[in-house]
């Protein structure tokens, strides 16, 4: 390495000269050599290992814990809005769900059509195939584009203000605007004292 340095300083001259003298270029180069290092070394670090990457594929149970999970955190998220309207105090809430979440994989087709004889009538075909990737570890799955949540059907409420028509209207527009639901699918009751 001294060789090429020593051969590379006897050729330039002046050049060498200039980069001792101008700091802001010295240090410019030197990172510049830096960087070209770790995008270097970077290629020779393992990818990471198989145990890290994700699966696409959910068994049916993971379905439903999962969809269990979204309906809870629905729920639970609208216990602590609607509670914390003035005048409605201790509240329930149920939801109920009109699907279950759909899952929306990638798809690549073909679709061609031919024109008919004198009565105009046309053939069409469509041909559609999964988008299928393969992991490091041999493994074949779908592309997952998207996950869609299940719409809300509708919306039980028993609170201790459930009587009182000023908090009624209130949890009703509330619920209406987060869920995005119309107001005939929100149920609203008094809860019953406790004895």
């Amino acid at each position: 390495m001294a060789k090429w340095f020593d051969r590379i300083r006897d050729s330039h001259p002046a050049w060498l000269e200039r980069i001792k003298k101008d700091k802001k270029l010295l240090l410019l180069l030197t990172a510049g050599i830096l960087g070209m290092l770790l995008l270097l070394a970077t290629e020779f670090l393992p990818a990471g290992s198989e145990g890290e990457e994700a699966s696409e594929v959910r068994s049916p149970e993971e379905a439903a814990r999962d969809q269990g999970t979204y309906l809870s955190d629905v729920e639970k998220n609208l216990e602590e809005i609607i509670s914390s309207i003035a005048g409605a105090g201790r509240t329930k809430v149920m939801v109920t769900l009109e699907n279950s979440e759909e899952s929306v994989w990638a798809t690549q087709g073909n679709r061609s059509e031919e024109s008919g004889g004198a009565d105009g009538g046309g053939q069409y075909s469509s041909e559609e195939e999964y988008v299928l990737i393969r992991s490091s570890a041999s493994e074949e799955g779908g592309l997952l584009l998207k996950i869609i949540q299940p719409r809300i059907r509708g919306v039980a409420i028993v609170c201790d203000g459930g009587d009182n028509v000023y908090v009624r209207e209130k949890i009703t527009a509330a619920v209406a605007s987060v869920l995005d639901i119309s107001t005939a699918k929100i149920s609203i009751a008094k809860m019953a004292s406790e004895q």
